[in-house]
């Protein structure tokens, strides 16, 4: 339960991260409650849809659609952005994995 709270956390620190990096001004990025509240709606998608539909290639296809648009909407920060912050936050994801399972290069 823990690590999954921490995980969401995370998510949401990083979406977070990744609108202040896009958004115009710091006025139109969203706040971090609106962040939480759309990455907990994330999470519960993603939960169904591998409850209901795991295992077909479908469940995966459908679920990048979804998540993209509550990422859209929930986040408001605008199509591109919403694109470029989605990208950010996978990088973000990518370096946090390696640098905590492998350890820092030196």
């Amino acid at each position: 339960m823990s690590s999954t709270l921490l995980q969401l956390l995370v998510e949401t620190l990083l979406y977070y991260l990744a609108c202040m990096l896009v958004a115009r001004s710091r006025e139109d990025a969203p706040g971090l409650i609106r962040v939480l509240i759309t990455v907990l709606i994330l999470a519960f998608i993603a939960g169904g849809i591998h409850f209901v539909i795991h295992g077909i290639w479908h469940s995966g296809v459908l679920l990048l659609i979804l998540s993209f648009v509550v990422l859209w909407i929930g986040l408001g920060v605008g199509f591109i952005r919403t694109i470029i912050a989605a990208l950010i936050v996978s990088l973000l994801h990518t370096l946090l994995e390696r640098v905590f399972t492998h350890g820092m290069p030196v």
